[in-house]
């Protein structure tokens, strides 16, 4: 199966929450979202207050990106782009070299 048709609602559910925790601790969420994926102000603050319900808004985002059919291998490259090795690093056995 190529990388470019694994979808971001495809990916695993550990692999997933890892990369949340990656990004919601440093709140580069929010650099993904608004550089990277090009949502508005309006967007990324609702995303954010998902935080006061004491959940993920790495997760929300990824939901609102899945929508679109975000695949893993375009967040890779957003993630390399922000070079994040990090969050790469839990997408890296899904995408090919």
């Amino acid at each position: 199966m190529a990388s470019y048709f694994i979808y971001i609602h495809q990916l695993p559910f550990q692999p997933r929450r890892e990369l949340c925790r990656i990004l919601d601790a440093d709140t580069r969420w929010e650099e993904l979202g608004g550089i990277h994926m090009d949502y508005d102000v309006k967007t990324l603050t609702l995303i954010g207050q998902v935080l006061q319900r004491d959940k993920s808004p790495t997760w929300e985002l990824l939901n609102k990106y899945s929508e679109q059919n975000g695949t893993i291998k375009r967040l890779f490259v957003m993630l390399a782009r922000m070079d994040h090795q990090r969050a790469m690093s839990v997408l890296k056995p899904y995408v090919e070299e």
